[in-house]
């Protein structure tokens, strides 16, 4: 059976930015292209609705940075909630997560423990709007020792959230990235690029950031590594 209609397909939507830049390593990488999500898992032109992984051992940190670039395909207004990135199951058995809100804004939750009520950071975008259709680096910090969150949009702290307790993690659950739960619910329509998930609560100045690649117009003043 050909199945590439369902293979990921990486498209040009990232204009004029070509790199990624770690600032503590120096570590450049990138192509100029996203992974388009889209409403249906065989839409053929994208990587469908979600990508996931069970092998998430490795991510049961107690501190953690998660942040992605992402960008809206939606033409108008969000019905509800969308999933970006998540690690977890069902309601309860979130250890975090980050969704766009219908109103275009971010937001981060967590379950502190199987069972119990799930917490949420209140982020005031500071004007951002997530689904605007532009590129916008999205964030969060979650610090073991002081077991506090913090959220960014565009570098900007939008929000933050003393939880009291670690991170919960339950196990044989999925990170998944474009949808909730692997189904049809909240599933992400646009692009979502350059994933990283640290270890450590990474200050803002650590986060992965644009380089511009060198053209006729601007090699001279870009500093491309």
């Amino acid at each position: 059976t050909d199945h590439d209609e369902c293979l990921p397909v990486y498209t040009n939507a990232f204009p004029s930015w070509a790199a990624w830049r770690d600032p503590a390593s120096g570590a450049v990488g990138g192509d100029c292209r996203g992974m388009y999500f889209g409403l249906n898992s065989n839409e053929g032109e994208g990587c469908g609705s979600v990508l996931y992984t069970t092998d998430i051992d490795t991510f049961k940190v107690p501190s953690v940075t998660v942040e992605a670039f992402v960008k809206s395909g939606y033409t108008q207004a969000l019905s509800n909630w969308k999933n970006l990135i998540m690690l977890g199951g069902r309601n309860t058995e979130t250890a975090w997560s980050l969704r766009a809100n219908k109103n275009g804004t971010l937001q981060w939750q967590m379950s502190p423990e199987e069972g119990s009520l799930i917490g949420f950071a209140t982020v005031d975008n500071k004007g951002i709007n997530l689904v605007d259709g532009n590129w916008h680096h999205i964030a969060f910090t979650f610090d073991g020792t002081t077991q506090e969150v913090l959220v960014y949009i565009d570098y900007v702290l939008v929000g933050r959230k003393s939880c009291n307790v670690p991170l919960y993690y339950v196990d044989d659950r999925k990170l998944e990235i474009g949808a909730y739960n692997v189904n049809n619910y909240g599933r992400w329509q646009g692009w979502i690029d350059e994933v990283r998930i640290s270890d450590e609560a990474l200050p803002v100045e650590g986060f992965l950031r644009c380089e511009q690649i060198p053209t006729a117009s601007n090699a001279g003043v870009c500093d491309s590594g």
